[in-house]
């Protein structure tokens, strides 16, 4: 047996559950493009960077007890990540043609590949703690679904111990009612749910400034100041 195989059959052991982050490459006019429209693209894109890379120290604490996995949205993207992890993740495209069928297909993978519980975040969230993922993850011991709800009515999380492609039926996504959806189609499964602590994303200018000024001492935000204020000056 080969190196390699010996790894994707550790990675795919019952054994340890699957945390899979969507992510893009931070390049310009291809990420945040709302808050691209309000402050620039380039300023989005190293506001998109911050985030990215907080939300990559929030997941490499997890990498002797779950399976890492970075989902892109665009294929062209899947080398420019595997430089920037260096191994700490698997870098792979997302499949499907919308937001509901790729996450369906994300769970589909990681089960048919062996784990035996998986959660899908986001990675746009300077909230985000590596102690909530653990959390996601401990929940899936006693519950069916686990869901973090975003403010605007989305959500940033959600995991399951089984594929339930059901779950993303009929949902209308980026939407006030995306995560109201989401919980009446487990109620309609008869599943167990365990809900995480609300967060918020950054979509907008207006989620931005509230961050910023909500947290005007966070490292987040001190690090969005910075790249921010650089590209302004030059």
């Amino acid at each position: 047996m080969t190196d390699t195989q010996s790894m994707r059959n550790a990675a795919a052991s019952p054994r340890f559950p699957a945390v899979i982050l969507y992510v893009r490459a931070p390049r310009p006019g291809r990420v945040k493009t709302r808050l691209a429209h309000d402050i620039g693209l380039r300023q989005a894109a190293a506001v998109y960077d911050v985030l990215l890379g907080h939300a990559l120290d929030c997941i490499r604490p997890l990498h002797a007890q779950a399976r890492l996995i970075l989902e892109c949205a665009d294929s062209e993207d899947v080398p420019l990540l595997q430089l920037r992890v260096a191994g700490l993740a698997e870098v792979r495209a997302q499949s499907g043609a919308g937001l509901g069928e790729r996450m369906a297909d994300s769970f589909d993978r990681v089960f048919s590949e062996g784990a035996d519980a998986a959660i899908l975040v986001g990675s746009d969230l300077p909230g985000l703690h590596h102690a909530l993922l653990l959390q996601g993850i401990g929940a899936l011991r006693y519950s069916d679904i686990v869901l973090g709800p975003a403010r605007d009515g989305g959500y940033y999380l959600i995991g399951m111990r089984r594929h339930n492609p059901e779950l993303f039926a009929g949902v209308t996504w980026s939407d006030a009612a995306t995560c109201l959806q989401t919980v009446r189609n487990i109620d309609a499964q008869q599943l167990s749910l365990e809900t995480l602590p609300m967060l918020s994303d950054i979509d907008t200018a207006a989620d931005l400034y509230t961050w910023v000024h909500a947290h005007p001492e966070h490292p987040i935000t001190n690090a969005i100041t910075a790249v921010t204020d650089s590209i302004a000056q030059h």
